[in-house]
């Protein structure tokens, strides 16, 4: 039940997550770029 009721905010946290390592990724492949 507990963790039910914590479902939306646990796939929130997620996904922003995932936002996060993307743009992470993203921005270390752009510095990258620059530097090369």
């Amino acid at each position: 039940m507990f963790v039910a009721t914590n479902a939306p905010n646990n796939t929130r946290f997620a996904v922003t997550a995932a936002g996060c390592t993307v743009a992470a990724n993203a921005a270390s492949n752009a510095v990258a770029a620059a530097v090369a």
